[in-house]
């Protein structure tokens, strides 16, 4: 309780406390303390579960509301006797929002920014009595929690370093939005301060090799992943790691069978420089993850997609290099290249589907990855998603991977979300670059199909280069190109339907347009949308360095629009939200006030000063008039 009084107070928590009238928690009468990063749980009241105010002006910034009750404002109320009450807050978690905040008439709520109504994903917010405020409760933040890098850094009084539990403020959460570039560590809201657990890995470590720090790396990857546990973040150094190698067999089993499988809570990142660093010297181009299935070492390297499968040094190749299933959103992989899968046993083995990734029942969040050169005898090259899977793909390339249907990716039954990814020379019958069959509805945002190809010349055969769609499936495009795609006339170079299926296209570049999409079968439907175009996209360099369309070399450039002229620079969906998003390079989104077609986002041009993606007379009149302005 403060009467009359304005302390500050930081990293505390109040819990398990009740009041009979105001404030269960914390009441303020006259009142106006500054309140930081403190957490509110389990608290109870008439009036304010979390906190009761009356007549003055209380500071809230970096804190958690939730779980407190009350008759009149769960978590906070404002009451006015002869004077009104007042209170600002900003950047902090509150349980039901603004509607969950008692305001008296004449009082103020000062609702101002960076708060939200998100649950914090507290470790354990009511204990193993399964009470809300009572001792046992763990108010820890879990691996995931919207409170992590959201807080207010100008807020915290100067001099406070340290969390409630004495550990360091200002911990980057890996793979949040403010690390790696350049700016400090956000601080989290509430008293503790997320503390993420590192397992490392690099092939050259030659310490103790026990995981506990880049010294100390385990050489395989597979020894990180049997002791990892969920809220784990594993750091894998630049090198290449098979799925059969562990401590106990440096040389491998040759088991085909084995693969790295991803779990729930523990998200791999790769990109490490050799040694490890820190987590801003992270780049993937510069230090590639590679997770090879070629279990023996001895790929011969081919340039056409559609002989892996017969090419005998791949016999002994591993049937996934990775697995997802089983999996949530909780399970990351970010900054590997995924090679050399050879899923080649026939229908009906699963060992048939996903040479570079499997998913059954599963979806994991697959973020800055490639996925080249695997192949499937079946369904799914690069990956295959299968019977309710619904990974998250983002800023992914699918290049040079062949199978029967989805050389790139195969979705049966299944729905993943795709955004800023390119599928690049990638070979089947049906769906080169994506097949989509038995009630797959995916969303793929900003993404770019280019010199796939569906080889079959069975004009019943489906078809589509680029992404064919088969018995009740049902895609939704948007921002995306397809162009330089192929199959035997008429099935369908871009797209193809059969049976029962829909393509919804808005703000897209198709080649052909609208009447070149490849129909067979019945009741299948074109949802032609706003905004589509068909006018060459203008890549740069789209034969890449060999000077031929669909081989590997193109993904170098492939992807990336000629800011001098495409008709796919700004002409993306003007209402999508971008907020956040990077495109395939991490550059950022909308760099020019409206959104690309595409995987890639025209970055800005120095001296573009209108900007519309050229350097002309334009901007030279524009930058006069500013000179011209300043001299006066």
């Amino acid at each position: 309780e403060n009467l009359n009084s304005s302390p500050t107070v930081t990293n505390c928590i109040f819990s398990g406390n009740s009041a009979s009238y105001d404030g269960g928690g914390m009441y303020n009468y006259f009142s106006s303390p500054t309140l930081t990063n403190c957490t509110f749980s389990g608290n109870s009241a008439d009036y304010g579960g979390g906190m009761g105010n009356v007549e003055k002006s209380p500071t809230m910034t970096n804190c958690i509301l939730w779980g407190n009750t009350a008759s009149n404002g769960a978590e906070i109320a404002l009451r006015s006797t002869d004077y009104p009450s007042t209170l600002t807050i900003s950047y902090s978690a509150v349980q039901g929002g603004q509607a969950a905040v008692y305001v008296e008439s004449g009082c103020t709520l000062n609702w101002v920014v960076g708060n939200i109504g998100a649950d914090p994903m507290f470790v354990d917010p009511d204990g193993p009595d399964q009470l809300i405020g009572t001792e046992d409760d763990n108010l820890w933040l879990l691996a995931g929690s919207p409170c992590i890098d959201a807080g207010d850094n100008t807020a915290v009084p100067g001099g406070v370093t340290t969390d409630l539990d004495g550990n360091p403020r200002f911990v980057d959460d890996p793979g949040t939005s403010d690390t790696g570039n350049g700016t400090p560590p956000i601080v989290d809201m509430g008293a503790y301060e997320y503390q993420p657990s590192i397992i490392f890995v690099d092939t050259d470590a030659s310490g103790a090799n026990d995981g506990s720090s880049w010294q100390d790396a385990y050489n395989y990857l597979q020894d990180a992943l049997a002791v990892a546990v969920s809220s784990d973040y594993i750091f894998v150094a630049a090198g290449t790691y098979k799925p059969d190698a562990n401590t106990d067999n440096p040389d491998g089993t040759g088991d085909r069978e084995a693969t790295f499988r991803l779990l729930n809570g523990v998200a791999l990142y790769g990109g490490f420089p050799t040694g490890g660093d820190y987590w801003e010297s992270r780049d993937t181009s510069a230090y590639p993850t590679i997770l090879s299935g070629d279990l023996d070492g001895n790929d011969v390297q081919i340039s056409d997609p559609c002989d892996l499968l017969t090419e005998p040094t791949r016999g002994e190749n591993s049937y996934h290099v990775l697995t997802g299933s089983g999996t949530d959103p909780t399970a990351m992989l970010d900054g590997f290249t995924i090679t050399a899968g050879n899923a080649n046993e026939p229908y009906p083995s699963t060992n048939g589907r996903g040479g570079g990734m499997y998913n059954y029942l599963g979806s994991p969040t697959v973020v800055n990855c490639t996925f080249s050169r695997n192949s499937a005898v079946d369904v799914g090259g690069g990956m295959s998603n299968y019977n309710n899977s619904g990974p998250t793909v983002l800023n992914c390339t699918f290049s040079g991977n062949s199978a029967l249907d989805g050389g790139g990716m195969d979705n049966e039954n299944s729905s993943p979300m795709v955004r800023n990814c390119a599928f690049i020379g990638n070979s089947t019958e049906d769906g080169g670059g994506m097949c989509n069959a038995n009630e797959s509805s995916p969303t793929v945002t900003n993404c770019t199909f280019t010199g796939n190809s569906a080889i079959s010349l069975d004009i019943y055969v489906l078809g589509g280069g680029g992404m064919c769609n088969v018995e009740y499936s049902s895609p939704t495009l948007t921002n995306c190109i397809l162009w330089g795609n192929s199959s035997p006339e008429p099935n369908g170079p871009q797209i193809a339907l059969k049976d029962n299926s829909t393509v919804s296209i808005n703000y897209c570049d198709l080649q052909g347009g609208q009447t070149a999409i490849y129909k067979v079968g019945t009741n299948n439907s074109v949802i032609w949308g706003e905004g589509n175009i068909d006018e060459d996209p203008l890549f740069i360099g789209p034969n890449g360095p060999d000077g031929i369309g669909g081989t590997v070399d193109d993904e170098e450039d492939n992807v990336h629009l000629s800011p001098n002229g495409s008709p796919c620079f700004n002409t993306g969906d003007p209402g999508g939200d971008y907020g956040g998003q990077v495109d395939i390079d991490g550059q950022p989104r909308v760099a020019y006030g409206r959104v690309d077609m595409g995987a890639d986002e025209v970055f800005p041009i120095a001296g573009d000063f209108e900007p519309d993606g050229d350097v002309d007379f334009a901007d030279f009149a524009i930058f006069a008039n500013h000179w011209l302005m300043g001299a006066e």
